[in-house]
């Protein structure tokens, strides 16, 4: 009897060490989830900035400072003065990684803003920078993406580019960060007379 006992003992402490087991795995994936949705809305309000020229200043006082008065003129290029987003919609503006003075290419400018409202508003008018002046011409614009939200993306651009390798369409990733759809558009020949 006391077998049977210390037998049924055992296979309850396994049930129940199983279920704990499941129960902590469940805790950290929901846990990883909040932590990645919290990292998604403090980054709802930002923008990032490529290809835009580094300051030549020596202190880093002077380079922040220049990078905030060309964030202050690209905002102004876009036609905002009238549109309601100003410098004062600029919460922080910084520079990602550390400078190497030898590097040809220019360290991403990220710009927080204070509202969505703001982030919509410059998103929407982006398509006016081919039209811009020089300085702000060749500039690129992004939403600032997580790891996780990155990697998606990445993965959808290769399959827009796989799809698009043959056929009659050209596949285009759009739409919000973590909302993104393949869309497909026909693919436009040039004929040469």
């Amino acid at each position: 009897m006391s077998y049977l006992v210390s037998y049924l003992y055992r296979i309850v402490v396994l049930i129940i060490s199983k279920k704990i087991d499941e129960s902590k795995l469940r805790l950290n994936e929901l846990l990883s989830a909040n932590m990645e949705q919290e990292d998604i809305e403090s980054r709802r309000c930002n923008i990032i900035l490529y290809r835009v020229e580094e300051s030549k200043q020596a202190l880093v006082v002077d380079r922040n400072k220049e990078d905030a008065s060309y964030c202050e003129q690209f905002l102004s290029a876009l036609g905002y003065s009238g549109s309601g987003v100003n410098h004062e919609d600029v919460k922080k503006v910084f520079r990602f990684g550390k400078r190497n003075e030898e590097s040809e290419s220019p360290r991403p400018l990220m710009v927080q803003l204070t509202s969505w409202r703001a982030k919509n508003l410059v998103m929407a008018s982006l398509y006016k920078i081919k039209s811009l002046n020089a300085q702000f011409r060749d500039i690129t614009v992004g939403h600032d993406l997580t790891k996780i939200q990155r990697e998606e993306c990445k993965a959808l651009v290769a399959e827009a580019k796989r799809r698009s390798a043959s056929g009659d369409f050209v596949y285009k990733v759009r739409g919000l960060p973590g909302q993104w759809k393949l869309m497909q558009h026909r693919r436009v020949l040039l004929r040469h007379h």
